[in-house]
């Protein structure tokens, strides 16, 4: 079992960022495995969640209009199958989305769909 220390990890905003030119290949993989295991340590200094509170929470949806009608919700968590592009001025992208945050900053995010994602 992987054993995660919180020492010797620098925050991610420390990190050079994927748009500084001088960035390599090996900066990058460093960051991405600093930034999951931060993740995996705050998820295991969250709390854990009673089965009560999941109870409370839990909703009930009603029955579909169209029941022959299947629908299937897809996560890409990895982005295999839609790729997020920082800089889509500098690339071709697929399609522009307009992101707005609480905050109200709002951010436009080039995605690449892989080929024959859509027809899966």
């Amino acid at each position: 079992a992987l054993e995660l220390e919180d020492t010797n990890t620098k925050p991610a905003e420390d990190l050079p960022q994927d748009n500084d030119s001088t960035t390599n290949f090996s900066d990058v993989h460093k960051m991405h495995m600093i930034q999951t295991l931060q993740g995996l340590l705050f998820i295991r200094s969250l709390p854990e969640v009673s089965q009560q509170e999941i109870r409370e929470k839990q909703i009930f949806l009603p029955p579909p209009n169209h029941p022959s009608k299947k629908k299937v919700i897809v996560f890409d968590l990895d982005e295999t199958l839609v790729h997020c592009i920082e800089d889509f001025d500098a690339s071709e992208v697929d399609h522009v989305l307009t992101i707005e945050f609480p905050n109200n900053e709002i951010v436009d995010a080039g995605l690449n769909i892989r080929p024959y994602a859509i027809e899966c």
